[in-house]
């Protein structure tokens, strides 16, 4: 029995690693942007708003 169970156990082993070695995840090309499609107008950088000016310190 334990001769079956480790043939059992070995035979899955093979078969698993086969799979992974034999047929690797093809990858997926990447999508080209097509010439046809316009570009959308860049903005142009807004300026940050201005910092609060502090109030005068008391003495």
């Amino acid at each position: 029995m334990k001769k079956i169970l480790a043939l059992l156990i070995s035979l899955i082993f093979i078969v698993t690693l086969s799979m992974t070695i034999g047929c690797p995840k093809k990858e997926e090309p990447k999508p080209t942007p097509s010439p046809a499609a316009p570009a959308a107008p860049e903005k142009p950088a807004e300026a940050p708003p201005a910092a609060p000016e502090k109030a005068p310190e008391k003495k």
